[in-house]
């Protein structure tokens, strides 16, 4: 099992991400669950508030 995290900081009026960068829907086919992977974070992310992602 792997833990893949992202954070995000806010302060001063900016935001920023701080990302794993697994990357979406990449190919990666020795890589198990990655190959291919998708997820929902770059939504998450705009509906949290982080527009501009």
């Amino acid at each position: 099992m792997v833990a893949l995290q992202s954070w995000v900081l806010r302060g001063g009026g900016q935001t920023i991400v701080i990302d794993t960068g697994v990357g979406h829907d990449r190919d990666r086919p020795a890589m198990g669950p990655l190959h291919r992977g998708r997820s929902r974070l770059l939504a998450l992310l705009g509906e949290g508030g982080a527009s501009g992602v």
